[in-house]
This record gives structure tokens, C-alpha cells and sequence, in this order.
């Protein structure tokens, strides 16, 4: 297990609900870090606290419990945004161990868990906002979340590529936190429903099946290949996207995700152990070909990534029977054979044979 820096997730992932969602709605997004969560946590912590500290409260110890132990979380969380504190806290709690997008899983279900005693609260005790207070409560969330739209619109070029998608995500959000802050909670729970199916509708494998997988092109020659050569090992160049994708057809492969750490694979080519803090851990493993690389590099891209940058005539890919490699960029190498050339879904992936 390795300690990562805190836990620290930067203000957009927790305040711009409309974006997350964005983010599901293209389509490739990764699920384990996304989720399908809604996150207008800034506004639900907000309303919590509302709750929590209004006149004549009436609460049940349930409600209480969720509303004021979900408060409690992601105020932690919002601060910490602005205030680097609460290391010892997060190391007590094991949070240090997390990475920090993996947080987003957390915070989506503190999320939830504040939505159900908020709902649970309402419905013994309604919220009576003022027509005035309404429509200065509905102006500012729109406000805000255009505003934020379109201020990581303009620092992340590219990513924000569809202005009405953004705009159906930002209504979206805003009615449901409408439906449920004057007391429309089925509303609200429909509208919260509707997002979450048509956000994960385009990831979503009984929508899309397993032919991208295991029937498209490339996929079909690696299976042929695997029947020809049953010993001939794999690997993936570049990206992490493809990294699993020689073994999901049956091939053998030696940057497939590490669920343990392979250190007697790693330490033939790194006797010493120097690197063993960087490979030492679950991990995906990316690998770099670059023939002016005299001998294997280690390098740690990200708590739960590294990248091994290797020469393609390396003796380890001899050793380790590595006859294929196929990657999402063309490679230049004299130890490497072009031998075809995919379109796969919206990407080219080159395949070649080690000479």
C-alpha cells in the first residue's frame, strides 16, 4: 500500500456538479472515479447546515445522524480546498491511502447519504421558502455553475466541446436541487434519476456490449495470433487505455493493471532495488519505447501508475518472450516490424512484431 499526498482534489471536482456529469455524458470518462454520482456538494452542504441550525428543528435521530455526519465529511473536504490541515485526521481515518480521485466515490456517497436525511427531515418538517428567497436561490445556481462552466471551459481547452450538453447538464442540476429545496422530493429524485441513467448511458457495457472489446479488428487478430503463438507475450505502448486489452483476448501480456506487485518480474532488470518504491505497489504499468534507452527506466506518472521506459531491443523483452507490441502512436526502431495498422473506435493503434 502506498501513501499518497493527502488526499487533495482541486475546487472544480467538488463544486461543478454540472461538469461531472459533462464529463459522463462523452462518453469516456472512468467510471471507477466519476461514478455516477451527482456532486452539488457546496449547495448540499449549504442546505444541511440549514437544517441542522434552523428555528423549532425537528429532527429524528436518523435524520439527524445523516444529515449532520455527511455535513460533517464534506465540510472537511470544502475546506481543505483552501486550507492545507487535518493531515493527522486524514492519516487516523486511512484517507491518506486513498488517491485523491478515488475520494470522489466518498464524496458522491456523502452526497446521497445527506439527500436521504435531508428527504427524511422534509418530509416530517416541509422548508417554506419565500417566492423572494427562491428566486435569488435559483439566480445564484445558475450563475455559479455557468460561471464555472465556463471558467474551466477556458483553462482546459477542448474539454467543455459541446455548449448545450453543458447547458442541459447545468439545468439538470439546478431543478433538482430546485425540486428538492422546496420540498419536491419525488421530483427531485426523478430528476436525479434521469441524470444519473443518461449520464452513464454511453459507458454503460448492456448498452455498448463487449464488441469493442473482443470483436473489432484488432481484437480478432490478437486472437488468432494467441492460437498461432499461444507463448508469445504482448504489450501496450504509451497508454494506459489499451494496457489490458491483449489479455481481455486471451494473449499474454506483462503491463496488463497489477492487482499485486510483481516484484521478481521488475527486480530482473532492476537488481538492485533502486526503483522497487515505484513498482512495488497495484498499479497500471505503462510502457515507453525509446531505442536511445540504454537500460530500463522506472518512472512514477501518478499514485496508482508508472511507466517503464525500455528500448524495443531490449534482452528483458526477449527474456520475458515479448514478440508483439501495439500502440496508439507510430514507433521508430530497427528492432520492430510494421505489421498492420487499426482503426479502433476513434483511435489508430499501429501493430508491430519484434524482429
Amino acid at each position: 500500500m502506498r501513501h499518497v499526498t493527502g488526499s487533495y482534489l482541486a475546487p472544480f471536482q467538488l463544486s461543478a456538479a454540472s461538469v461531472s456529469h459533462y464529463q459522463e455524458l462523452k462518453g469516456g470518462s472512468n467510471q471507477s472515479e466519476i461514478s455516477s454520482f451527482i456532486y452539488p456538494t457546496i449547495p448540499l452542504v449549504l442546505f444541511g447546515l440549514y437544517l441542522l441550525f434552523r428555528k423549532k428543528r425537528s429532527l429524528d435521530i436518523l435524520s439527524l445522524s445523516l444529515i449532520a455526519g455527511s455535513v460533517s465529511i464534506l465540510t472537511l473536504y470544502v475546506l481543505r480546498l483552501g486550507v492545507p490541515f487535518g493531515d493527522g485526521l486524514y492519516r487516523l481515518l486511512g484517507l491518506n491511502l486513498v488517491p485523491h480521485n478515488r475520494l470522489l466515490i466518498g464524496i458522491g456517497f456523502a452526497d446521497t447519504t445527506l439527500v436521504i436525511g435531508a428527504a427524511r427531515a422534509m418530509r416530517k418538517q416541509p422548508v417554506k421558502l419565500p417566492k423572494t428567497a427562491l428566486a435569488i436561490v435559483t439566480a445564484l445556481l445558475l450563475t455559479s455553475y455557468i460561471a464555472l462552466t465556463h471558467s474551466i471551459a477556458q483553462h482546459n481547452p477542448g474539454y467543455v466541446s459541446h455548449t448545450w450538453l453543458a447547458g442541459c447538464a447545468i439545468a439538470a442540476t439546478v431543478t433538482f436541487l430546485l425540486f428538492f429545496v422546496t420540498n419536491r422530493v419525488r421530483l427531485a429524485l426523478l430528476a436525479l434519476l434521469g441524470l444519473t441513467i443518461v449520464s452513464t448511458v454511453l459507458v454503460n457495457p448492456l448498452e455498448r456490449n463487449l464488441d469493442e472489446v473482443i470483436n473489432s479488428d484488432l481484437a480478432r487478430t490478437i486472437q488468432e495470433y494467441v492460437h498461432q503463438q499461444p507463448s508469445a507475450a504482448w504489450v501496450s505502448n504509451g497508454s494506459i487505455v489499451f494496457e489490458n486489452y491483449a489479455t481481455a483476448n486471451g494473449a499474454l501480456s506483462i503491463n496488463a493493471t497489477a492487482a499485486y506487485p510483481q516484484l521478481a518480474l521488475w527486480q530482473s532488470i532492476d537488481p538492485n532495488h533502486t526503483s522497487q518504491d515505484i513498482y512495488n505497489r497495484y498499479g497500471h504499468i505503462e510502457f515507453a519505447f525509446d531505442d536511445t534507452q540504454t537500460k530500463p527506466n522506472f518512472t512514477l506518472l501518478s499514485p496508482d501508475t508508472f511507466q517503464v521506459k525500455i528500448s524495443a531491443c531490449d534482452p528483458f523483452l526477449t527474456q520475458e518472450h515479448v514478440r508483439y507490441i501495439y500502440s496508439t502512436s507510430k514507433l521508430e526502431s530497427i528492432c520492430l516490424k510494421p505489421v498492420r495498422t487499426f482503426q479502433h473506435s476513434l483511435l489508430i493503434v499501429y501493430l508491430y512484431e519484434r524482429k
